[in-house]
C-alpha cells in the first residue's frame, strides 16, 4: 500500500504577501499525491496530474473565451438601471425573508403560551 504525503503550507499572515501561495497551495496536493506514487504506480500519479492540467486549461480557456460576452454586459450594465433595479428586489427579498423567519421565531405576545416561550 502507498503511503500518501501531503505537503502543508502554512498561511501567511499578511494577505499582501501570500499571493505567490495562493495557486501553488492547490497544485502542491495533487504534487503531494503524484510523487507520492510515482514509483509503484506511474499511471496514476500521472493522472491526477493530467487531471489537474485539463481542468486549470479549460478554466483559462472559458475565461478568456468570455472575455467579449462580459465585455458586453458591462456596457449595457452602464447604459441600462436594470442591474441596480435587480439588486434593490434582491435586497427587498432577503430583508422580507428574514422579517418573515424573525416572526417564526417569535410569535405575536397572544399566541405565546406563558411557560415555553423566552422573550424575543
Amino acid at each position: 500500500m502507498t503511503e500518501i504525503t501531503l505537503l502543508v503550507i502554512p498561511e501567511a499572515i499578511d494577505k499582501e504577501h501570500s499571493a505567490p501561495f495562493d495557486g501553488f497551495v492547490y497544485m502542491a496536493l495533487v504534487l503531494g499525491v503524484a510523487f507520492s506514487s510515482a514509483a509503484t504506480s506511474p499511471l496514476f500519479a500521472a493522472s491526477p496530474l493530467l487531471t489537474y492540467g485539463v481542468g486549470h486549461c479549460s478554466a483559462i480557456f472559458a475565461i478568456g473565451s468570455a472575455i467579449d460576452t462580459v465585455q458586453r454586459y458591462l456596457d449595457w450594465n452602464e447604459r441600462s438601471h436594470a442591474a441596480l433595479r435587480f439588486r434593490q428586489i434582491c435586497g427587498l427579498l432577503v430583508m422580507g425573508a428574514n422579517l418573515y423567519l424573525c416572526w417564526r421565531r417569535c410569535p405575536p405576545a397572544s399566541s405565546r403560551a406563558s411557560n415555553g416561550w423566552r422573550r424575543c
